[in-house]
């Protein structure tokens, strides 16, 4: 709850260089089916489109299979802390 009303705030370089950020969850039953890859792949196009020049987005540690999922999608990991990771894709290539 504590996340909902006083959400961290990213870096001021993150921001800058990644100004869009996502967040997805799908239930169990959906996962594997490709919808995720569809959300996030609609999702760049449009941003990429709008000149957007990058995606941020957090993953938690107990989390290895979205980790994976982002990393597969392109995103890289910009740092890592107790919580998990920061995943940026540069959406200017």
């Amino acid at each position: 709850m504590a996340h909902i009303h006083e959400p961290p705030r990213a870096p001021a370089g993150l921001l800058e260089a990644h100004p869009a950020h996502l967040h997805i969850d799908i239930l169990p039953r959906g996962q594997g089916s490709g919808l995720g890859r569809r959300l996030i792949t609609t999702l760049v196009d449009a941003l990429r489109a709008r000149g957007v020049p990058g995606l941020h987005l957090g993953v938690g540690s107990g989390n290895p299979g979205a980790f994976a999922f982002y990393l597969a999608m392109g995103f890289h990991e910009e740092h890592r802390a107790p919580w998990g990771s920061t995943m940026t894709m540069d959406l200017r290539a």
